[in-house]
């Protein structure tokens, strides 16, 4: 469950600078209908041993909103 899958302090940034907690992003996933999706171009970049910024493309088929394509950045410390 994605609940359990983000921190506490999560934070997403989005392309119109619209900020959103966990809490929104919960209620933004709850929302999205979404009927299966692909990853790739994923690239893992470590700095030192406690920092990583993963980032990838992601293909999401949605339920009446049809195929949307996604750049994701995340930032994982240690």
């Amino acid at each position: 469950m994605i609940e359990h899958d983000l921190p506490d302090d999560f934070l997403a940034v989005f392309p119109d600078g619209r900020v959103a907690n966990k809490q929104m992003e919960l209620e933004n996933v709850r929302h999205a209908e979404i009927e299966s999706y692909t990853t790739d171009e994923v690239q893992v970049h470590w700095y030192s041993d406690t920092v990583a910024v993963v980032n990838f493309r992601m293909m999401l088929n949605m339920k009446e909103r049809g195929q949307k394509q996604v750049r994701d950045l995340h930032v994982y410390i240690k």
